[in-house]
């Protein structure tokens, strides 16, 4: 049987570990509000960018430019994103 100080302990413990994760619940509250947010602010961008996405789809029109061409693939770029800022581009020629 466990004696009294350890009990204690025990307690003085458990209350420690419940304010760390409280603290930790209220952080990562905070960054989801900021979040949603962000995304929120977002909206009427997106909204008028599928507006205008969609209207230019929904026109029959012919364009000439040198990014509509189809062409021989040469490379392959792997884009890796290892952090938040930071990434690392391979190339590959294709055989």
């Amino acid at each position: 049987m466990a004696s009294l100080k350890e009990v204690k302990t025990r307690i003085n413990s458990v209350k420690s570990t419940r304010k760390i994760t409280s603290a930790m619940k209220m952080v990562a509250s905070a960054k989801l509000h900021k979040a949603q947010g962000a995304i929120e602010n977002m909206l009427p961008y997106q909204k008028k960018l599928n507006k205008i996405l969609s209207n230019f789809l929904s026109a029959d029109l012919s364009v000439e430019s040198p990014f509509v061409k189809e062409r021989e693939v040469k490379r392959v770029a792997l884009w890796l994103f290892l952090r938040i800022h930071h990434f690392v581009v391979l190339t590959m020629p294709m055989s």
